[in-house]
């Protein structure tokens, strides 16, 4: 499903920025997101689990 080289991971639904779980901010989240050199999305993937999904820009 992902280029060679991508990224996909699996985090707890947040419906608050910066997002997160249980008062702790999603650093891994956040770092994916935000990272210059990837191009990254949020796709959720059920209703209660949500997946970055990230390649490295061109």
């Amino acid at each position: 499903m992902l280029a060679p080289g991508g990224i996909l991971d699996d985090f707890m639904p947040s419906t608050a920025w910066p997002p997160g779980s249980e008062g702790a901010v999603g650093e891994l989240r956040l770092f994916h997101l935000g990272h210059p050199a990837l191009e990254a999305t949020e796709v959720p993937t059920t209703p209660s689990s949500p997946a970055v999904a990230a390649a490295r820009r061109g």
